[in-house]
């Protein structure tokens, strides 16, 4: 059988990012929830949070990216 050796610490480093953008993208919806209970404009809240659920974005795919490549190997 030919089968490919799975690189585990790509593996670990990868699910690692998915779960610290997990956790980043929750902190921010907290902190959204609180701006929208305020009143405050949608628009004020789009431009606070956008570079904000951007590095959250990137980071998942970063760790998917690790992972296939982890998976790969």
């Amino acid at each position: 059988m030919n089968q490919k050796a799975v690189s585990l610490p790509l593996v670990v480093f990868g699910v690692l990012l998915i779960v610290i953008a997990c956790g980043v993208a929750v902190y921010n919806m907290s902190m959204v929830r609180e701006q929208v209970t305020a009143n405050v404009s949608m628009l004020q809240i789009f431009s606070d949070y956008f570079f904000r659920f951007g590095i959250a974005i990137l980071l998942t795919i970063i760790g998917s990216v690790t992972v296939g490549l982890g998976l790969r190997r």
